[in-house]
């Protein structure tokens, strides 16, 4: 246990006794902050060590809503009450082994019933049910592309890798020598195919994968017999079990969770040890021999010899081992065994006698993908990846699979234990290409956040987790990857990749792909933080795929996604590590994540879309290097206003107090009050918004912690629209006696007049203390401006964009409204052909897309299937408040229409509703 948190008693002896561990929301009106005006004097108490229970009953209630007869849920007690709700938890239903309550993280199953008896056990902070979650697919490079690609059929052989080139990769390893020793990756995915050749081993031959784990249940081989002989050779086990097929059967066309199965007589032949244990794999949720069906049941033998165990599987099911591949312990001997119909390769990942064993392969290919780009090293005689290399060629990899299948469905609890174990067994850098998903997303709504910043903060691990597929709209990064400490991937696209593959100019504008997430947070916070190549990228797929498709070469694979992106951040992460370690320079995720953002090349786009820009690893080795020399200060800041409302002016976010009381780290871990972490200005146009803020500093070994220094800081701002009321503000932090002593607050006023055009504005507050050489925090600002700014019941705007452009307008909803009307116009030359090709996506206030390109032809403008010059989409009964209205020009622009720019033009009608007398 890290050493912060065997010291909370000592916090809340010093700066708790007299604040409540979680405020409410405060609910304020805009105007000038007054120096009496602080979060918690008008803070609602609350018992500090488990939260009310009115709000843990309306949580189960969820719970009871919507289960079957037995439930699994997720437990997080408090750190004072953590043995007690372990021990109370094991009498209501079976605690899950993973389960760990030292880090407040407990997975219990249970009867229904006995759901509502969590209320009467005291430390409880919050119940949750333990969710479904899936895979987000590799993408097309934009909707529609499949049906107008200049040139659909890659390269068979595909011989370059331009990543590494566009991030400044290459640059780094020749010019600062260092290409990711002294590391490890962990991916936490679908799994790795270990027997791929470009995941073999390092540059100077040390094994690639150094440590594999199953979170998941896919590769659970039940034990069901032990014993230390053998009968001439033969062990009979002449028993009926009961076969587990997983807890995704249905999805995978099993009829029943639990079948029987009667296990015989086995073979072993000259096989010897001191102990033989047989066991059963099934076909969960793969068609590992390619035989037509997941219906087969593999036969499982453990041998231990003296502590060292070697597993067969009997991959023909003929009931004898002797023509199987015995292999050890993947993280102790590196082997893995082949099925030879389909080359699906499998590692013995771990035995836990005599219950079972675990085996680990990868079922659909996107985590063998993400490997590649993060670490691969192509072998001098491949003939596909032959000199090619990942961006962090001497990193090794801890392999975390949390979503297996073909489909990739997994659990909540399995992504956090994998984050927990990665973390717990030295993973320097966890990457992570999941997540995304719902419409709220401020930060807390979901208990990976939580993890991802308690990890991050206690064991100075760094995350790089994907932003999504959800674009080009704005607010839809989503959990985990919108937690406040993780670093946050946006994929970026350019024409030089695009041109390459489609083998013309395309014409594109270097910025964020179609689909990659777009920022800010609900709360206001910006995402993404950076970008990376995610388009079109080359990496590895299991050797399954070369059957697949009946190609001895297809081992590879060029796809597209935020997914794709995020294991560049990973490997440039590595090496920036990689060079700290080599350097003994200090380092810490806050320092690595501000090195990347301060670094980052910008491109297209406001801060929303492309956060800071696209990375530059040797250019971010150059700022590690300054930042190690001073200490690292992390700014908590954030605001009381929200424009997000319901209709009796009631805040939408967060979801629930109790989403703040857990889901919300720096409330748990600090006692901050809940502050929304940026100011986010669209539904209502305030004159003046009041800014919180706390310094933390990281301290090596530690983690975040306060400051305890008299200290003024300063406050300035990139843009001329923000006008803050002061240039500082001081801290008394040494003489603090709460909480309250260690925030300090300021206000500032927009200027509207400055911001006319329908659009997103991004700018930044600075909070900087002077003692350091560098920015050390900021507040964004957000400010959606509308085109109908007073409600109008028209308007209309006219507009270019480059290929690939995507551009943000809005408009203003009134209470009433019977339909939103929008057309979008595609400019005609003098032949009369369209100037162009773009398309609308239409969301909601809260960001849900609700309508979006043209049927049958995706776009207004230049078609293969004929031209399109004008389309309106109706959407009726809209909600009150502030609709977006994204339009997006085709990367296939130029080569479909002749032109570099599209020009369109967007009118917008309202109608109300008439009441007759």
């Amino acid at each position: 246990m890290n050493k912060k948190a065997l010291s909370l008693l000592v916090v809340v002896v010093m700066l708790l006794s007299a604040i409540p561990a979680a405020i409410s929301v405060l609910a304020v009106t805009a105007t000038p902050v007054q120096q009496s005006e602080s979060p918690q004097q008008i803070a609602v108490e609350k018992p500090s060590n488990f939260i009310p229970g009115e709000v843990l009953q309306k949580e189960i209630q969820k719970v009871l809503e919507s289960s079957g007869k037995t439930v699994r849920l997720i437990v997080a007690p408090d750190r004072d009450h953590r043995t007690e709700v372990y021990n109370a938890l094991k009498s209501l239903g079976k605690i899950d082994p993973i389960s760990k309550p030292e880090l407040q993280f407990i997975v219990v199953e249970m009867p229904v019933s006995n759901v509502e008896k969590l209320a009467e056990i005291p430390g409880i902070l919050h119940v949750w049910k333990d969710e479904m979650v899936k895979l987000e697919e590799p993408v097309a490079p934009e909707a529609g592309a499949g049906d107008v690609s200049p040139d659909a059929s890659f390269p068979a052989h595909p011989d370059m890798f331009m990543s590494i080139f566009t991030i400044h990769a290459y640059d780094t390893w020749v010019n600062y020598g260092v290409l990711g020793d002294n590391v490890t990756v962990a991916v936490l995915d679908t799994g790795i195919d270990v027997g791929h050749p470009f995941l073999q081993v390092t540059l100077d031959g040390r094994p690639k994968i150094v440590n594999i784990y199953d979170a998941s249940d896919e590769g659970l081989a039940e034990i069901y017999y032990s014993n230390n002989t053998t009968s001439s050779s033969y062990i009979t086990v002449d028993k009926n079990v009961t076969l587990f097929w997983g807890v995704y059967a249905p999805y995978y066309g099993h009829d029943a969770y639990y079948t029987n199965y009667t296990m015989g007589t086995y073979y072993i032949g000259n096989i010897t040890g001191d102990m033989y244990y047989l066991g059963l794999l099934p076909e969960r949720y793969f068609d590992m021999n390619f035989d037509g069906d997941r219906e087969d049941v593999y036969p499982v033998l453990i041998v231990d010899n003296n502590g060292t165990y070697t597993a067969y599987v009997d991959t023909n099911m003929n009931n004898n081992f002797t023509d199987d591949t015995g292999v050890g312990l993947y993280t102790e001997t590196g082997e893995y065994f082949t099925f030879n119909t389909s080359l699906v390769n499998v590692a013995f990942a771990e035995f836990e006698a005599p219950y079972y064993a675990m085996f680990m392969w990868d079922a659909h290919g996107h985590g063998t993908h993400v490997s590649g780009t993060v670490a691969g090293v192509g072998l001098p005689d491949d003939p596909l990846f032959g000199g090619v290399y990942g961006v962090a060629p001497n990193a090794q990899l801890m392999e975390v699979k949390v979503l297996p299948g073909e489909f990739g469905f997994g659990r909540t609890s399995w992504i956090i234990n994998g984050m927990i174990y990665a973390t717990l067994n030295g993973a320097d850098v966890i990457s992570m290409s999941l997540g995304g998903g719902g419409e709220i997303n401020d930060g807390i709504e979901s208990p990976e956040n939580f993890y991802v910043n308690l990890l991050t903060d206690w064991y100075g691990v760094t995350f790089a987790i994907a932003a999504g597929n959800e674009g080009p709209t704005t607010n839809t990064v989503h959990s985990p990857g919108d937690s406040d400490l993780a670093i946050t991937v946006g994929n970026y696209v350019d024409n030089e990749r695009e041109s390459f593959w489609y083998g013309v100019d395309m014409g594109i504008i270097s910025g964020p792909a179609m689909s990659s997430s777009r920022g800010p947070r609900d709360d206001g916070m910006l995402d993404p933080d950076v970008m990376a190549p995610g388009t079109d990228i080359f990496s590895s797929l299991p050797m399954w795929y070369t059957v697949l498709y009946g190609n001895p070469y297809r081992y590879y694979g060029i796809w597209s996604g935020t997914s794709m992106a995020t294991p560049h951040v990973s490997g440039a992460v590595a090496l920036m590590i990689s060079y700290a370690k080599q350097h003994n320079l200090t380092y810490d995720p806050i320092m690595i994540k501000r090195a990347l953002e301060l670094s980052a090349k910008p491109v297209n786009g406001t801060l929303i879309d492309q956060g800071f820009g696209l990375i530059q690893v040797d250019k971010a080795i150059e700022e590690l290097e300054k930042l190690s020399q001073e200490p690292t200060t992390y700014i908590f800041a954030g605001t009381t206003y929200t424009g997000f409302k319901n209709p009796i002016g009631v805040p939408m976010i967060p979801i629930s107090q109790a989403y703040v009381d857990f889901n919300g780290y720096f409330q748990n871990a600090f006692g901050f009050p809940y502050l929304y972490r940026g100011v986010y200005i669209r539904n209502e146009y305030p004159g003046s918004v009041p800014i919180y803020f706390s310094p933390l500093v990281y301290e090596p070994g530690w983690g975040l912690w306060y400051v305890f220094e008299n200290k003024t800081y300063r406050i300035s701002t990139n843009v001329n629209w923000i006008i803050p009321n002061t240039t500082e503000v001081t801290i008394n932090g040494a003489s603090a006696q709460s909480i309250d002593d260690l925030i300090g607050q300021f206000s500032i006023n927009i200027d509207y007049s400055k911001l006319q055009k329908s659009g997103t504005y991004v700018g930044l507050v600075y909070i900087d203390d002077p003692d350091t050489s560098y920015i050390d925090g900021y507040i964004a600002v957000t400010v959606d401006i509308p085109v109908n700014p007073n409600g109008e019941s028209y308007a209309k705007l006219s507009d270019t964009e480059k290929p690939g452009e995507a551009k943000h307008y809005f408009v203003k909803v009134p209470r009433g409204t019977k339909d939103l009307r929008v057309t979008l116009r595609i400019a005609t030359d003098a032949e009369g052909n369209p100037i162009g090709r773009t398309t609308l996506l239409i969301a909601r206030p809260l960001g849900e897309v609700v309508a979006a390109y043209v049927p049958d032809y995706y776009y207004v403008g230049a078609n293969p299937a004929g031209n399109v010059y004008e389309y309106t989409w109706v959407i009726p009964n809209p909600v009150e408040g502030t609709w977006e209205i994204t339009a997006y020009s085709s990367i296939f622009t130029k080569y479909l229409s002749g032109y570099d720019t599209s020009q369109y033009e967007i009118e917008v009608s309202l109608t109300s509703v008439s009441i007759e007398p």
